[in-house]
């Protein structure tokens, strides 16, 4: 097998095939591209008005929540309910989150 053979410097040294300096500066674009590509999905996904809708719609059933948990008297296993969705919101905002962040990182997102 002929192995391609470059100079670096006054040494000679061979290169391992299909790693050329080329390759490894076009793996580089593809992966670029390829993660704007993703983000900018994410991006469509998190922007759209339905999403930001459910989002806002979820904050407010967070708050009602809150403030009926506060206010009124419930038994043990109603306020386990409620402790359960307290937790549920939690996650979901979470995700949203991290979201957020994955399709803005710190420019849009602050």
């Amino acid at each position: 097998m002929d192995v391609p053979r470059t100079r670096v410097g006054l040494f000679a040294c061979s290169l391992l095939p299909g790693r050329y300096p080329q390759d490894k500066a076009r793996d580089d674009y593809n992966r670029r591209v390829s993660k704007e590509r993703v983000q900018r999905q994410l991006r469509k996904i998190h922007d759209h008005k339905i999403f930001q809708s459910a989002i806002a719609m979820l904050i407010l059933a967070n708050f009602i929540s809150s403030m009926v948990q506060l206010q009124i008297n419930f038994n043990e296993e109603i306020l386990r309910t409620i402790q359960a969705l307290d937790i549920a919101f939690t996650i979901i905002f979470l995700f949203e989150l991290l979201l957020n962040m994955a399709t803005h990182w710190f420019l849009e997102f602050w």
